[in-house]
């Protein structure tokens, strides 16, 4: 899925919901595999896990997030002999099921990811050393520590909360942007889904001071009007 595809969900998403609704967003769920595996990204999948992180709690709604998502969960390979999934053993090899995306919660280095002391429903997958929950909570720079960053931000800020959903960048040349209005807060968020810089200009919004960024320093201040951004950054300007 493209980043003007990703727009074009979102717009038609919001589009459609009743005027007295409200959006539900979620990347994955136990019946689809995981977002990081199922989108064509082969190269970079940790940095692009962090823009779409950014993108499911900053655009109008709730958030769902699937457990493992903030660690950046794989799909898990499942030979046949441990199928759980009814579908998966009886469509075996068409339709392998849906439990790689099922696999015990990897909180650990240790056996079984330290899900339980005995043996799991399904098997752990083989890159639970470096992919778990203990290791990321120490790395600053981890899928983890993003996630709990944007939730904070969310958390003190009505504008993520509540507020309006303003289309800035629809997507061309692999950058979303877009401001989420409420009462006189006014927040903009800039995601680059590819691995170049990319040079952007929003004169509508003439500059910001860094609220959350993966690549820029916090409460620095920026120009819309001539603005780079660099490869997957993830950046919120309070404008």
């Amino acid at each position: 899925m493209g980043r003007k595809e990703i727009f074009k969900c979102i717009s038609n998403w919001y589009t459609n919901i009743p005027e007295q609704g409200w959006p539900c967003n979620v990347l994955s769920n136990h019946d689809l595999f995981r977002s990081i595996d199922r989108f064509p990204w082969r190269r970079h999948k940790d940095e692009k896990a962090k823009v779409a992180a950014a993108l499911l709690l900053t655009i109008k709604g709730t958030p769902f997030i699937y457990y493992g998502e903030e660690i950046g969960m794989r799909n898990t390979k499942i030979p046949y002999r441990d199928i759980q999934d009814p579908l998966g053993k009886r469509f075996w090899p068409f339709f392998k099921g849906r439990d790689k995306a099922r696999t015990p919660m990897q909180w650990s280095p240790g056996k079984y990811g330290g899900f339980t002391s005995g043996k799991p429903w399904l098997p752990v997958n083989n890159d639970i050393l470096e992919r778990n929950v203990e290791n990321h909570d120490k790395d600053q720079a981890s899928i983890f520590n993003v996630y709990r960053s944007l939730l904070k931000i969310r958390k003190t800020h009505l504008a993520l909360q509540q507020g309006r959903w303003v289309p800035l960048i629809a997507g061309q040349k692999g950058i979303l942007a877009y401001a989420r209005i409420h009462n006189e807060e006014r927040l903009v968020v800039i995601l680059n889904f590819t691995a170049w810089k990319k040079r952007i200009s929003l004169p509508e919004h003439s500059f910001g001071n860094v609220l959350f960024s993966t690549h820029r320093d916090m409460d620095d201040i920026y120009y819309f009007q001539d603005l780079w951004i660099n490869p997957f950054e993830v950046s919120i300007y309070k404008a």
